[in-house]
């Protein structure tokens, strides 16, 4: 065995240079290793094995790729075991120690094992070249986060080059569409010079963070640049263990209620709002990049990952954490068993000692000791007492804070507007387990046709569903139908919703409008479908919804007792004269508490 090693200093912050270092995805992609495609073969216990196979410099490589290991921003590192070739095994990771000056120690560090002369000549190649380029690859990371050039991952940028003329041309009608030249602009020179990696993965979220933009705007951007052909529009299953796309479609009818994730080895049903993940890339019109796999298993491809730990049979390992508060899950593919923990400040400046084992002929996980509860400051012990290696994870609960979801996109009125033959497959039901709904309708109806006639009744019928569908809009909510005179709407906050709700009251006042409006909404689960060639909900929280507008007076907005008790949502209902009622409710056995807000 033979170990190369680069110690460099930089000026950065240790968290900064992680939260870029990590993704090595696109480091193997910047250092100039080739495609990788992987395959998975299921582990009898739970999780899978991954095989890697890669040609490089002619000759086709095959190893096993074993799990990382990890600690956010301390360090990561991984093991790969070729099946045949010159090289036996290859080790290699990267640690990060802050320094006093608040910048950053890296050491990037192999071990090779040959497995013949050969390969004793070839790990001193490999070993140098990989660690060379890794640490040239950690200074332009450097130079980026000071902002000292403009791309991160320099040497793969020129190599997909740009239909300048076509961007131009789309540049100035999403400028149009858009009526923004500056921010259309913006998304034209990310396109333009952008990282390859970056162009088929646009996260619109993350997008608007690094520009210092407003998040809806940059989604509102993307989707127009999707209608005029900038973009591509993605939707992404993502597995609720690693997080992971395990299938990308290009249109909603291809998602699936139940979808099987091969590297954890794991089935999971699709819900709308947490794990459909909306994306864009770049058409490969302007800009072809390719698609390929360059890594599966690192840090940075799951970030909800505080820390992985690959524990060998018989293996005890003693890990120190640094862990911020909140709820995080110890768990592993491998067994059922999960603990979940919270980790506060109280006790700052102790430690807590984690056991955790397996013991012979369980298929369970076991915890000892005081886990339920940890210190920022963590001594965590391993302990794999079963015969089979363990993949245990420390997971963050909380989804990634700048994912767009399905339900978000599907909930906006340009989304509707723009996408309305984007719809699921006949049959197909996806659940979403938040959404507020809005239900409207006219009261008098039938007296105001019979008075005025249907051509004039009509059109003030209309005006009203386009007053109403431009608030809704302005609120992140869109109209999902039309049923007579009456609205069904939906919103992903229902905070909006209820301003959306009082706000079209208080405008039908000061138009002094002969039409009164009655309006309920409520909060809750649902089950997305396909009905009428549209993207419609169904379900009790659709129900319940109705059953609030037919509560309705008119003038005045009824909710549900938990919308009433939404911390947003409550807070605005003390701006106005509410008037807490219990009522029954058709389809429900149990009395409904409701709330009535009179807006003047």
């Amino acid at each position: 065995m033979k170990l190369f090693e680069r110690i460099i200093k930089l000026k950065s912050s240790r968290e900064d240079v992680w939260e870029m270092l990590c993704h090595t995805e696109r480091l193997n992609q910047e250092i100039g290793l080739p495609p990788i495609e992987f395959s998975y073969t299921p582990r009898q216990i739970g999780g899978s094995e991954a095989f890697a196979d890669i040609i490089m410099a002619g000759i086709h490589f095959k190893y096993r790729e074993h799990p990382f290991n990890w600690v956010r921003p301390d360090f990561y590192n991984v093991c790969r075991t070729f099946i045949g070739g010159p090289i036996r095994e290859i080790v290699g990771g990267t640690e990060l120690k802050s320094l006093p000056d608040g910048g950053t120690e890296v050491r990037i560090w192999a071990e090779i094992t040959a497995a013949n002369a050969i390969g004793e000549l070839a790990a001193v190649v490999v070993g140098n070249k990989s660690v060379t380029d890794c640490a040239i690859a950690a200074r332009n990371i450097d130079a980026y986060l000071r902002q000292a050039s403009k791309n991160p991952f320099p040497h793969n940028t020129t190599a997909y080059p740009v239909d300048k003329t076509r961007l131009s041309v789309l540049q100035i009608k999403l400028a149009e569409v858009s009526g923004d030249p500056t921010i259309a602009k913006r998304l034209a020179d990310f396109v333009r010079n952008g990282d390859p990696d970056a162009m088929n993965h646009i996260r619109p979220y993350a997008l608007a963070d690094e520009w210092g933009l407003d998040r809806k705007d940059v989604l509102r951007l993307c989707l127009l640049a999707a209608k005029t052909g900038m973009l591509e529009l993605q939707w992404k299953l993502l597995c609720p263990s690693c997080r992971g796309a395990k299938s990308t479609f290009q249109n909603l009818d291809g998602v699936r209620a139940n979808v099987h994730c091969p590297s954890c080895n794991i089935d999971y049903g699709v819900t709308f709002d947490k794990n459909v993940e909306v994306c864009f890339r770049v058409a490969p019109s302007i800009r072809n990049v390719p698609d390929a796999t360059y890594c599966v298993g690192g840090p940075g491809l799951s970030p909800h990952i505080i820390a992985q730990f690959y524990v060998q049979p018989g293996e005890v390992r003693d890990t120190k954490l640094t862990l911020a508060e909140g709820s995080f899950l110890l768990r592993s593919l491998q067994c059922d068993g999960q603990l979940e923990i919270t980790v506060n400040d109280s006790e700052s400046s102790t430690r807590t000692v984690v056991d955790f084992e397996i013991s012979p002929g369980a298929d369970r996980l076991h915890f000892t000791g005081s886990a339920d509860t940890l210190s920022l400051n963590t001594l965590m012990t391993l302990t794999n007492k079963s015969l089979e290696a363990v993949v245990v994870t420390l997971e963050s609960l909380a989804w990634r804070g700048d994912c767009v979801t399905a339900a978000e996109v599907t909930s906006l009125q340009m989304f509707r507007d723009q996408f309305g033959s984007q719809v699921l497959s006949a049959g197909t039901e996806i659940a979403v387990e938040h959404i507020c709904i809005l239900f409207s309708d006219l009261k008098g109806s039938t007296a105001m046709y019979q008075e005025h006639g249907d051509a004039t009744s009509y059109q003030l019928v209309r005006d009203h569903f386009d007053l109403m569908k431009g608030i809704i809009s302005t609120h992140d909510g869109a109209v999902v139908k039309t049923i007579g005179d009456a609205i069904m709407a939906t919103f992903i906050d229902p905070a909006e919703g209820l301003r959306a709700a009082i706000e079209i009251q208080l405008a039908m006042i000061e138009e002094k409008s002969s039409l009164i409006v009655k309006m309920g909404l409520h909060h809750g689960p649902a089950i997305a479908v396909r009905a009428n060639d549209l993207l419609d909900y169904f379900g009790h929280s659709v129900n319940l919804a109705a059953r609030m507008q037919r509560e309705s007076q008119g003038g005045d907005v009824v909710i549900s007792k938990q919308m009433a008790d939404d911390p947003h949502t409550a807070s605005m209902v003390k701006n106005y004269r509410a008037v807490p009622f219990t009522t029954t409710v058709r389809g429900v056995t149990d009395p409904v508490d409701v709330t009535r807000i009179l807006v003047t």
